[in-house]
């Protein structure tokens, strides 16, 4: 009944927050209007921008196109969060692409002459590559939902996509996205959501250990992630 009862908050939680929420493809305060017509986040967008720098057409070592590609790459990761769920077969079918995506921007920043700005790109794309890897491994995690799983499964599964949609809190740098007041109340909701699931999970019978020790895993995943949101004497 409790398990039920879980899912049915969660859904409401979901629901509440897709009303509240921002359009997805404003990817970042000020960064639209920086980047204008460079805002691209489909599979096909990206493409072509991986073409145009296989011919040679662009000048890649300027700070602005190392900073438009770097922008490209984030919003297309970002494209494949939801406010219900991460599209985590659409993410397998595009991992090659963005991969290109992440190494031209490398190799752009890493033509440009020292400077503030280009440690600030390196810095970066080092958090993008982290959460590209983090996608990587979540989309490896995670049952399709038209497979049948138990409800040990189940609440496995709902903890890996929380976990890796944490990531569309943060901004470029790596940081909570202060800028969108709706983020604070998402951070408290994940929170209480997990909880909620790790009770259930608690209840459950028969877990096999694997199944078990994997949900202990993103949990403790999930509580690392609050915890970075929370600073002492907030």
């Amino acid at each position: 009944m409790k398990f039920i009862f879980a899912l049915f908050s969660s859904l409401l939680y979901f629901a509440s927050v897709k009303a509240k929420a921002p359009c997805e493809s404003d990817v970042e305060n000020g960064w639209l209007e920086f980047y204008g017509d460079f805002i691209v986040a489909d599979e096909s967008d990206l493409q072509r921008h991986i073409d145009v720098h296989k011919r040679g057409s662009v000048s890649a070592n300027t700070t602005k196109e190392a900073q438009v590609s770097l922008g490209l790459c984030f919003a297309h990761l970002r494209s494949f969060f939801s406010n219900e769920h991460f599209d985590d077969l659409q993410f397998a079918s595009s991992k090659k692409s963005i991969r290109t995506c992440l190494q031209l921007t490398s190799d752009a920043i890493s033509r440009l002459s020292m400077s503030q700005a280009k440690v600030h790109l390196v810095s970066q794309l080092t958090f993008a590559r982290h959460m590209f890897r983090v996608m990587v491994a979540a989309a490896e995690k995670m049952i399709p939902d038209h497979v049948s799983m138990t409800a040990d499964l189940v609440l496995v599964n709902w903890v890996v996509d929380l976990n890796v949609r944490i990531l569309s809190l943060y901004n470029m740098n790596g940081l909570l996205d202060q800028s969108n007041p709706a983020n604070v109340r998402k951070i408290f909701a994940f929170w209480k959501t997990v909880a909620i699931w790790e009770a259930d999970f608690k209840e459950l019978k028969d877990v096999p250990a694997n199944v078990r020790r994997l949900f202990e895993d993103e949990k403790s995943s999930s509580g690392r992630d609050f915890g970075r949101f929370v600073e002492p004497g907030d």
